[in-house]
This record gives C-alpha cells, structure tokens and sequence, in this order.
C-alpha cells in the first residue's frame, strides 16, 4: 500500500467512525423522542414522528464496523422496522385527524395508548443497542458532556440579547 492509499483508508475509518457516533445520537434523540411521543397529555396527541430514513443511510455506512456483533446488527434491524411500523401508524392518524369525523377523541386516546406500548416495547431494544455501542466502541452520548452543554448555555445567552432587542 502506498501512503496515499494508507491515508485515505485511515480517512474512511475516520468517517465511518464518525457515523457510528451519528448512529448512537440517532438512537439517544428517537428514545427520547417516544417518550415525549408517549406522554402528549390529556385530550392531546404528539406531532413528532419517528423516522427510519437516516437509521437506514447510517446501517449501510457502518455495517462494515458492525458486522461482526450479530446481536446489534440484529437489533438495528429490528429498530429500523418498528420505526417505520410507528412512522406508518403515525401518517395514518394524521390522515385520520384531518378528517371531518366525529369520535377524534376516542382515536386520539387509541393512537396515545398506542404509541405509549410502543414507545415502553422499544425503549429495551434502543437502550440495549446503545449499551453495545458503549461498550464496543467506547461511544458516549454527546450530548451529556457538560463542556457541550457549556457551550449550549453560552449560545442561548448570546442569542438572547437579540431577541430581547426585537421586543
């Protein structure tokens, strides 16, 4: 191999490293998102949703670091399809919702509960894929770095100045 070649395969485990660690976000933000999902209060329902597209783009482009851990291949498989499972429920309640029927309340308390099973039967396999990432890769979650939630605090303090001057 020539330096170039040795360089650029470093660069791709680079990348691919990189989505490993958009993999494990991906995962920490839809659990929390369902649990948001599961929890919209009384007579209300979420208009979050959960997607499957970016789950799908990230299998492909990090399966050659997970292939060999059968377990977590298989769980991001099983991710990916209940996602599309509560993405497909979701479009078709909305569809439901615009309509001039009566009754919404009765399909609004069916949808909630719904998405509350889902969200608990789910919420095992998310935690257990993150767990395999830790502990394979050694990920953690970003977005529990106190130095990243320092810089959170100093953007928000540095756009309130502005929005207090559009007042």
């Amino acid at each position: 191999m020539s330096l170039e070649e040795i360089r650029a395969e470093f660069i791709r485990y680079e990348e691919r490293r990189d989505k490993l660690k958009l993999l494990y976000i991906e995962l920490t933000a839809a659990r929390d998102m369902l649990g948001q999902m599961a929890s919209p209060g009384p007579g209300m329902y979420s208009l979050l949703t959960i997607e499957s597209e970016t789950l799908d783009r990230l299998l492909v482009d990090v399966f050659s670091l997970i292939h060999e851990d059968a377990l977590l291949v298989k769980l991001l498989i099983n991710l990916r399809t209940q996602f599309r499972v509560i993405g497909t429920k979701q479009r078709m309640f909305f569809s439901q919702m615009s309509l001039p029927l009566s009754g919404k309340d009765v399909t609004t308390v069916q949808h909630n509960a719904w998405i509350a099973e889902k969200a608990t039967s789910t919420n095992p396999t998310i935690s257990l894929a993150l767990k395999l990432l830790e502990d394979r890769f050694k990920l953690r979650n970003p977005l529990e770095d106190p130095r990243f939630q320092e810089e959170i605090d100093k953007l928000i303090a540095s756009l309130k100045p502005q929005a207090d001057s559009r007042q």
